[in-house]
């Protein structure tokens, strides 16, 4: 069973390092998995309390909580009309951050 990392962007970026990631090679590319069960549940608890705060502070919601409403309205995940929600998905973008300036 491979754990998926949590923390899989910094680590791909090279902007972060873990002792536990280990590259898996899959048809779509390589990706890191951890290898110490007790760690990866500890990174799980941490990035989930991160994405709480997280959320919020950029106004979106979990994609979780959206799944669970979608199941009510629509019934079933694959009843969803995905087709007619194209067009809000390409033209959604997160706001950008402001440059900084070095003086």
């Amino acid at each position: 069973m491979t754990l998926k990392f949590p923390f899989a962007a910094p680590i791909t970026s090279g902007r972060a390092a873990c002792r536990n990631a280990q590259e898996v090679v899959r048809r779509g590319g390589s990706e890191d998995a951890c290898c110490n069960e007790a760690d990866h549940s500890a990174c799980i608890a941490r990035f989930d309390r991160l994405k709480l705060a997280a959320l919020p502070a950029f106004g979106v919601e979990d994609e979780l909580d959206l799944v669970a409403r979608a199941r009510v309205r629509y019934g079933d995940i694959g009843l969803v009309p995905c087709a007619e929600l194209t067009g809000d998905m390409l033209g959604y973008r997160l706001g950008r951050r402001g440059s900084r300036r070095r003086k």
